[in-house]
């Protein structure tokens, strides 16, 4: 595509669980100013801070606050929380800061989250928890090719029949022609 997709705005990437969360704000401000003093206006939706240590508790709503998209590892919700003890993908979906759920080592998961996602969260409904594996996380890439049916989209679709609480794929679609 020969062109650049910022992600994140940060200046370092800080230790989140000790600093307080206005300098981790801060961090951010001054990547975002450092961009657009170089032309780049693209406000940036996501931000990785990697901490095998944790994460500050206020740290998930100064960043929702501040645009940036809350993601969570789908098998945290699968699980029921973290497998470290970190904060639990349920907690920030009932307190309204889940924008996307992700996953790079159980990709199967995404799909048992978002089924899974409404009966933990009421005011969560099935839509907006396939959302958080589709829609959302593509929007924040920059892929505004995929993500939704309609007209203009890639048309990936998958059919899905649950059996025992667990997702059985039927079917698959991808650019509109069945695969499987």
């Amino acid at each position: 595509m020969n062109r650049l997709h910022f992600t994140g705005s940060g200046v370092t990437t800080p230790d989140t669980l000790l600093p307080e969360d206005e300098l981790i704000l801060r961090d951010l401000l001054v990547g975002q100013e450092w961009l657009r003093s170089r032309g780049m206006h693209q406000e940036p939706r996501l931000l990785y801070l990697p901490d095998s240590f944790g994460h500050s508790p206020g740290l998930p709503a100064l960043l929702h606050a501040a645009g940036i998209d809350i993601l969570m590892g789908a098998p945290n919700v699968v699980r029921g929380g973290s497998h470290s003890g970190n904060i639990a993908a349920v907690d920030l979906a009932n307190e309204g800061m889940l924008d996307i759920l992700s996953s790079d080592y159980i990709p199967s998961s995404l799909l048992m989250a978002a089924l899974q996602l409404p009966r933990h969260v009421p005011a969560i409904d099935l839509a907006s928890a396939v959302r958080t594996v589709t829609k959302t996380p593509a929007e924040a890439v920059g892929l505004s090719d995929r993500g939704e049916v309609a007209v203009g989209r890639r048309a990936d679709l998958i059919r899905v029949h649950v059996a025992r609480d667990l997702p059985v794929v039927r079917s698959v679609w991808r650019e509109g022609r069945r695969v499987a």
